[in-house]
């Protein structure tokens, strides 16, 4: 598309947003295997680009792959993992760092990076190798609390809440101690109204996961997760500990 060898970022984020669309509403079985691949390597080659908004927009897009290209991901994986790494990790510039708004929109856009990579081990978990998966787990953990965009955070903690209560052995694999403590900084950071709000249902429930996400870490987990839970809980900081206190009891909306 003309689009795409634009330098003008808002027709580039309006291609991107169009290719998210066909993504989502048509899905791989539309095209050829050659063109979908292409579609998503397009995708893919603008998460690293200097522009935060269009960095938002690729991000935010292998996020709609993962979710709606079904066993077609698999010939896609490896590039869109390198790509959502490869935003992650940017680092702001000078110029960036000095304007608040522009280090809003740089957050944005790391925020769904990592929501991304979230996306593709709820939804492509069967498509990658178990020693990707294990590392792409670990990885994503690390990155967690999300700090700015607040619906893709919300998202991501109902996920880790359904992880923690259904498959906590596998998001711990060879490094329990360390998930158990990762686990205790993310929901101390974010069982709080800023990202939930009783009034809200679909927030309420995420919270009522993530409340019993706590109490099972705390009393059922087991050696040496719940141990380790406690502890670093102890540790937090005032705030997160009460945030830590709150789930611990909460029951749902009064």
């Amino acid at each position: 598309m003309e689009a795409f060898s634009s330098k003008e970022p808002k027709r580039q984020k309006f291609a991107l947003f169009v290719l998210d669309d066909i993504v989502e509403h048509l899905g791989p079985a539309y095209f050829s295997e050659e063109d979908f691949s292409q579609i998503v390597q397009t995708v893919c080659n603008f998460v690293n680009n200097k522009t935060s908004s269009i960095r938002q927009a690729a991000s935010y897009g292998i996020g709609v792959v993962a979710q709606h290209s079904g066993s077609a991901f698999k010939v896609n994986c490896q590039a869109c993992l390198v790509a959502l790494k490869t935003g992650i990790e940017m680092e702001p510039t000078a110029k960036v760092t000095e304007k608040k708004i522009k280090l809003t929109q740089f957050h944005h856009a790391r925020d769904n990076a990592i929501a991304s990579l979230g996306k593709v081990l709820k939804h492509q978990n069967e498509n990658l190798d178990a020693q990707t998966c294990s590392e792409m787990i670990q990885y994503w953990l690390k990155l967690l609390p999300i700090k700015h965009d607040i619906e893709e955070a919300q998202m991501q903690y109902d996920f880790l809440a359904d992880f923690v209560l259904q498959r906590l052995e596998t998001l711990c694999g060879a490094n329990p101690v360390g998930v158990a403590e990762q686990l205790a900084v993310i929901f101390g950071d974010c069982f709080n109204i800023k990202f939930f709000d009783d009034k809200e249902p679909a927030q309420a429930a995420t919270k009522l996961k993530i409340a019993n996400s706590v109490r099972y870490l705390m009393d059922q987990a087991g050696s040496p997760v719940s141990e380790t839970f406690r502890q670093k809980c102890e540790g937090l900081e005032a705030k997160h500990k009460q945030n830590i206190e709150n789930a611990y009891v909460y029951q749902g909306p009064s």
